[in-house]
């Protein structure tokens, strides 16, 4: 992604199909990528789009993202795969695994979203 000049609804799910095929128990799964910029010292979300399922209605959590020089940004990537435990003896039946990553874009100040 960090390649890319643009990403669309293509691009999530292509990666969304290959979260699937990298983590068997991801059929129920589903990603969030958000492009997050320092502007005027603030972080400032300037798209996020998901695709799949099991995603929170939470913002985009900033916390824990690297330093970001004023006007460049980062591409925040989440993951979300629910699993079911196989014992459910201790009213663990099911969570959520989350994953969480953030990567500067290599060619362009900030990844544009095409709706």
């Amino acid at each position: 992604m960090s390649r890319q000049t643009e990403m669309d609804q293509a691009r999530l799910d292509e990666m969304l199909v290959l979260l699937k095929h990298m983590v068997p128990s991801a059929d129920d799964g589903g990603l969030r990528v958000s492009s997050v910029s320092n502007s005027g010292g603030r972080l400032v979300v300037n798209w996020s789009e998901k695709t799949g399922s099991a995603i929170p209605v939470t913002p985009v959590n900033t916390a824990g993202l690297p330093s970001i020089a004023e006007g460049d940004s980062v591409l925040v990537t989440e993951s979300f795969v629910p699993h079911r435990a196989l014992v459910d003896s201790f009213g663990l039946d099911a969570l959520t695994f989350r994953g969480h990553a953030a990567h500067r874009p290599r060619s362009v100040s900030a990844i544009s979203f095409k709706r």
